[in-house]
């Protein structure tokens, strides 16, 4: 006698195909749960960036008027140093003034950034 009875191999088809039906219900549960989190990330970082997009067009048009204000100044400064020197001598002043500024802030700001570089970078032995 073999042991083998007709009846252990229907048993054991019967189970394999119980197995592969559960498997197949596992894999449809997780790909259900995976595209209901991909569903919900993606609709938290779509709303994320709306409203990230949304305050970048607000900081560009603060940008944008007080780009505006500092041209009315600087015509104001204009205005005011014609009214005691000549148009042209007013208007060299006036760039003076600006471009000095400029180039005092500009130093400043690459001072500052090597400072911090300097506290970033750790200490190198030569």
């Amino acid at each position: 006698m073999s042991g083998n009875s007709p009846g252990a191999g229907g048993f054991l088809r019967g189970m394999a195909g119980d197995v592969l039906g559960m498997a197949g219900d596992v894999r449809g549960m997780v790909r259900s749960e995976v595209r209901g989190t991909v569903d919900e990330l993606t609709g938290r970082v779509t709303g994320r960036a709306r409203r990230a997009g949304k305050g970048a067009a607000l900081l560009g048009g603060a940008g944008a008027m007080g780009a505006l204000s500092l041209g009315t100044a600087a015509v104001l400064v204009l205005r005011v140093l014609e009214a005691v020197l000549p148009r042209r001598t007013a208007a060299f002043v006036a760039t003076v003034l600006f471009g000095g500024a400029a180039a005092g802030l500009g130093a400043a700001g690459v001072a500052e950034l090597k400072r911090s570089a300097a506290r970033e970078r750790p200490d190198t032995e030569a």
